[in-house]
């Protein structure tokens, strides 16, 4: 590149010094001439060589940039797919997890007002519901027997070989001596005849609000004196007192 340069400059100098020469004379022409030989013979003109490789050199470099890029393009889809494919199967896992659970796990884990469960060898539900912080003992006896209406409901929907589900539900308790421990205050059971005998999306409907009927199509439930005595009139009415143990 520098040769270029430099003979370029000699052909715009040798260009000037012609306009220069025609003024001048002859003796002075003629020293020109020899200097402007001497400047020829000593001043390289464009190499072609140091082009030509100047030229490989840039191509090199643009294929060096281009596979760069190549390379990154490959190595971010590679990252890509291999991300996707542990997301694959990690819900791949998931599902598989999910597909194997006991009835009583996937309650505990599904349903946020199941505290705990329990299934039997012989097909017997046991579900705990806890209901501290409830309103009042009343709601306790509306609101979380439908509750445990909904649960018992899923529980016969997850598994066909389930005998029986009862439900315990539980608050905090004082006893008389102020002492505080967590028992329970109702428990409802459904056998699997009973619960079969409900049309259960109408018998929904109509419990909520009236859920004294959840209690007389149990097969069976209890509620302690804390809670019955402290229930609505309307609630102590409707029940059928033949399945109400205090």
């Amino acid at each position: 590149m520098a040769a270029g340069i430099a003979g370029l400059a000699v052909m715009v100098a040798f260009i000037a010094a012609l306009v220069w020469w025609r003024k001048k004379s002859k003796g002075a022409r003629n020293v020109f001439v020899a200097s402007f030989v001497v400047l020829l013979a000593t001043t390289p003109f464009i190499d072609y060589d140091e082009l030509e490789a100047e030229r490989v050199a840039a191509e090199e470099e643009k294929q060096t940039e281009a596979a760069e890029r190549l390379a990154e393009k490959e190595r971010k889809e590679a990252e890509k797919a291999e991300a996707e494919a542990a997301a694959a199967a990690e819900e791949d896992a998931e599902q598989e997890r999910l597909s194997n659970r006991t009835v009583a796990e996937a309650l505990v884990e599904d349903n946020s007002r199941v505290h705990d469960a329990e299934l039997s060898e012989h097909g017997h539900l046991s579900i705990t519901m806890d209901a501290h912080g409830s309103w009042s003992e009343n709601s306790i006896a509306t609101n979380h027997a439908f509750w445990a209406l909904e649960a018992i409901h899923e529980a016969y929907e997850l598994d066909d070989e389930i005998a029986a589900v009862y439900v315990d539900i539980t608050t905090n308790v004082l006893d008389a001596k102020g002492n505080e421990s967590n028992e329970w205050v109702v428990s409802l059971e459904y056998d699997r005849e009973d619960y079969e005998a409900l049309n259960y999306d109408n018998f929904r409907n109509l419990a909520s609000g009236q859920e004294w009927r959840i209690y007389n199509e149990a097969s069976a439930f209890m509620i302690t004196p804390l809670i019955y005595d402290n229930m609505s009139d309307k609630m102590r009415e409707n029940l059928e007192r033949g399945k109400v143990r205090q």
